[in-house]
């Protein structure tokens, strides 16, 4: 039991010097601590006790606990790494965010300066693909200042290379 005791002692301390220096000085002191500590336990049970105690450890229990020391020590320097990194990919994550909130009021405060006619009025009524396809041609040919095309049903097989050119010279008046 007084072994088991020990071992705690080891594992607590590592740990908890890694700790207490992470929350007040960061993720990388915290490694140096905790590789402080580790060393520390190391230097100790690899012999150092002899000269307090008057014995040192020997055989399985020696190895044991270098074994278990290592080990700890891994764990807490993996723990503080990963915090690091999280930490870093939240920071990177709000920078994109802020560039995204940016984007959207640009594209908030270009859609307000658009001056579209109020005093619009259909073309007339549409039936089936090849009427919708003929009106955005002719709307595309005959755009001179501002054309806004609002549709849900657009896809690639409909921006063919005919309609890029219409939609490029459009863009060049």
């Amino acid at each position: 039991m007084k072994m088991l005791a020990w071992l705690s002692v080891i594992v607590l301390s590592i740990v908890a010097i890694g700790l207490v220096t992470f929350w007040r000085r960061g993720a990388r002191a915290g490694q140096i601590a905790a590789f402080l500590a580790a060393g520390w336990w190391l230097i100790w049970t690899l012999g150092a006790s002899t000269l307090f105690v008057g014995y040192a450890l020997s055989g399985g229990l020696q190895s044991f606990q270098v074994a278990l020391i290592l080990f700890v020590l891994v764990i807490t320097c993996a723990a503080f790494w990963w915090h690091s990194w999280n930490k870093a990919k939240q920071r990177q994550l709000e920078t994109e965010k802020q560039k995204l909130r940016n984007n959207v009021v640009s594209l908030e405060r270009d859609f307000e300066d658009l001056s579209i006619s109020r005093d619009l009025a259909p073309n007339g009524t549409l039936y089936g693909t090849k009427d919708h396809r003929r009106e955005l041609e002719a709307q595309l040919k005959g755009a001179q200042k501002n054309l806004l095309v609002l549709s849900g049903w657009v896809s690639d097989y409909a921006i063919n290379g005919h309609l890029k050119r219409l939609i490029s010279n459009a863009i060049g008046r």
